[in-house]
């Protein structure tokens, strides 16, 4: 019998420090403008590494606001065959402002967020052609 439960108490051990989880509080992901292009991303607080998919329509261009009231965060973003086009850090107080020229083709995307730990996590994403983009 206590061999059952130290390998119990093993295994749960085990699981608890491969688990590649995250905790995040008030996460909120939603369209700008009502465009299907444009994405909004708001995070109250995130601990560890979350990541989504988004749908996006043939562009050329992306424009990138980001800011994080503390802490730093990685985002990143991979094409439809899960190659990594662009990692920029979000540092607190510091807004990030980018453009991107890629050719992105119709179809879903991936982007992570990964942090240690950060609070207020505020990230827009405006995918537009022929730099018709409103990124201020």
């Amino acid at each position: 019998m206590k061999k059952i439960v130290f390998l119990l108490f093993f295994l749960l051990i085990l699981t608890g420090c491969n688990r590649q989880g995250y905790q995040v509080k008030r996460f909120f992901m939603s369209p700008i403008s009502n465009s299907e292009n444009n994405y909004m991303i708001s995070i109250q607080s995130l601990k560890g590494t979350i990541e989504r998919e988004i749908n996006v329509i043939d562009t050329d261009e992306l424009f990138i606001k980001a800011s994080i009231e503390s802490g730093t965060a990685k985002l990143i973003l991979y094409d439809r065959e899960k190659n990594e086009i662009f990692v920029y850090d979000i540092k607190a107080e510091e807004e990030l402002k980018e453009h991107l020229n890629y050719i992105f083709e119709e179809g879903e995307y991936t982007f992570k967020i990964a942090t240690s730990h950060a609070k207020n996590i505020n990230i827009e994403l405006y995918f537009e052609n022929d730099g018709n983009g409103d990124s201020d």
